[in-house]
């Protein structure tokens, strides 16, 4: 059986911004791999998920 994960929904909108913003060093450098394989990899929805965006 699947289970829910709980999600932070304390995180302003600045803050989610923030979380996001930090990301995008990461995500660029998985921009070519993400294109390549034409889907978004397990580490990228992690750290999605570790910042409370997904």
């Amino acid at each position: 059986m699947d289970t829910i994960e709980r999600v932070d929904i304390t995180a302003t909108p600045d803050e989610l911004v923030a979380r996001a913003a930090a990301l995008k060093p990461v995500l660029r450098d998985r921009q070519r791999e993400t294109e390549r394989n034409r889907r978004v990899s397990v580490e990228t929805v992690a750290d999605l998920k570790a910042a409370g965006l997904y």
